[in-house]
């Protein structure tokens, strides 16, 4: 009885794993099964894409029920986001069909064909490709319909669209000459990273940043794409335009007591006249001239705007200094080149009474100015016992002097000092040099400063000999006459005279610094 047992026992054993294996194996084929009776007969593949982009949806079947010798099936798709370009049987199993086509009508495309060798049953494969053009920014479902001949009654899966798009700021900008304009765009619905970055179709970054940060130098369209890494694309552009800037001459100038100065302004960068011109807001001109040119004849700030016929404007400011050289101790306006040393004289007009002692500062500004020193030679103070000029702080001298036997006689006017600066400006700048705290015999006299305009123009000291002589008018007047080189041995190119702010030499210039040689009144003073 053991013994029967025993078997017994072993035959359950191996019943038992038998049992299991067969189930394991049935369970196997029918989760086979299973899987396989959920993909549909007929199917439409998903696609994505941004505007502009070419997409291509697939019609396949999987293991068709039946063997297919005609069909039909209607695509339907949302035109405002889709536009029909095309089909493609090659490949496929529709290639060798005796006739199939694709009729495209208002958002249906009806597919079919017919043939005498049937598609056997249990085939998979594509049926026809369809390429469309993304025109629009919606996701949307393609579904199929219309299921007629063979494949009537079949299960189906319908196609999705789904939207790409970059979003971009800004979308368009205007750019000022010389600057730049950054764009920062991001992806939506993309997939993954790494994304591939494209602007006109040139790559400019690679990783797994979601947002690029361009920056744009000058004026265009400019197409920014993105590429992820299973190759879905997006695309947007971006419009630089270019704006328009005004370019001023001159933009900084002194005037003479009474003179008047031209200021010639002309757009840069902008679209087709006619332009309307405007000075501090009232409209001066309004013509076809890109160029236009005013007339100042008091100091102030010139604000000249224009506007072209498209409605853009720019504007430009000029600044007018009118020289003061009323004071009894005046400092004298003065057009300097850049570089190098400049001299600056002080000077006593018509003194309102008798000077044996003195003393005042001179204020100016050190960033562009550096003091180097100060001579008396052939001034009011040359033969005065004692007489100096010290350096108190930056941008203040004090200038001191007395005598006891030469005092400086009432009425009498001349240069008390020079004094001599080293430049510290390469482009035009505007600068002032003020008097302050007169004493002794000069205390509560008027005084005028000085305006410097460095870089901005000439000084009439052509051969830059540190004075104004002869030689320096004929040169400008050789120029005048084209006579180059001139006299002094310098080409006429080099040769800087339009101290009469005329822009060109001309024999005035060489007046002006005759007289000046002279000590006559002139435009040098």
């Amino acid at each position: 009885m053991k013994a029967l047992k025993t078997i017994s026992s072993s035959m359950n054993a191996r019943c038992f794993a038998v049992c299991m294996g067969m189930a394991l194996i049935l369970g196997l084929f029918t989760i086979a099964w299973s899987s396989q009776a959920m993909a549909a007969d007929l199917e439409l593949n998903d696609q994505s894409g941004g505007l502009g982009s070419s997409i291509t949806y697939t019609l396949s079947v999987n293991n068709t029920p039946n063997p297919v010798s005609s069909l039909n099936v209607d695509v339907e798709f949302d035109q405002t986001t889709l536009q029909y370009e095309g089909a493609d049987f090659s490949g496929t199993l529709m290639e060798d069909f005796a006739m199939k086509l694709v009729n495209p009508s208002e958002g249906v495309l009806h597919a079919g064909g017919i043939t005498t060798n049937p598609i056997p049953a249990g085939s998979s494969g594509d049926l026809v490709k369809l390429t469309f053009t993304v025109i629009g920014d919606q996701n949307h479902k393609l579904t199929l319909s219309a299921l007629l001949a063979d494949i009537n009654g079949w299960t189906t899966k319908d196609g999705s669209f789904g939207f790409i798009g970059l979003s971009i700021q800004p979308a368009s900008a205007t750019l000022s000459l010389g600057g730049k304009v950054e764009f920062k765009v991001e992806p939506e619905n993309l997939g993954t990273p790494p994304f591939t970055w494209r602007v006109d179709g040139v790559e400019v970054q690679t990783g797994d940043s979601r947002t690029l940060n361009y920056e744009a130098t000058k004026a265009g369209k400019y197409t920014i794409a993105v590429e992820d890494a299973d190759g879905q694309l997006a695309e947007a552009t971006a419009t630089v335009e270019e704006g328009i800037e005004l370019m001023i001459e001159p933009s900084l100038v002194s005037l003479c007591v009474g003179a008047k100065i031209a200021l010639t302004v002309a757009p840069e960068g902008a679209g087709i006249p006619p332009f309307s011109w405007y000075v501090d807001g009232v409209e001066v001109q309004a013509d076809d001239s890109p160029t236009f040119t005013y007339e100042a004849t008091e100091s102030g700030e010139y604000t000249i705007t224009m506007e072209d016929s498209a409605g853009k404007s720019a504007e430009a400011t000029a600044t007018v200094k009118q020289e003061d050289n009323t004071g009894s101790l005046d400092i004298p306006g003065k057009v300097a080149p850049p570089g190098g040393t400049v001299t600056i004289p002080v000077r006593i007009q018509d003194a309102p009474e008798k000077v044996s002692a003195l003393g005042f500062d001179v204020l100016f500004d050190p960033k562009v100015l550096t003091f180097e020193g100060a001579y008396f030679t052939g001034t009011l103070l040359d033969d005065f016992d004692h007489k100096d000029v010290i350096e108190l702080a930056d941008g203040r001298l004090r200038v001191a002097g007395f005598t006891t036997s030469n005092a400086i006689a009432m009425g009498t006017t001349g240069n008390v000092v020079y004094l001599t600066f080293g430049a510290n400006y390469q482009e035009c700048t505007a600068s002032t040099l003020d008097l302050a705290d007169l004493v002794d015999h000069i205390a509560g006299w008027s005084a005028s400063g000085g305006h410097l305009l460095g870089g901005c123009g000439c000084d009439g000291d052509v051969n830059r000999d540190g004075s104004i002589t002869p030689l320096d008018a004929l040169s400008a007047f050789e120029k005048y006459l084209s006579i180059c080189p001139t006299t002094s041995g310098i080409p006429c190119e080099e040769v800087c005279c339009d101290v009469t702010g005329e822009k060109e030499c001309t024999p005035l210039d060489a007046l002006c610094m005759f007289k000046k040689y002279l000590e006559l009144p002139g435009c040098l003073d």
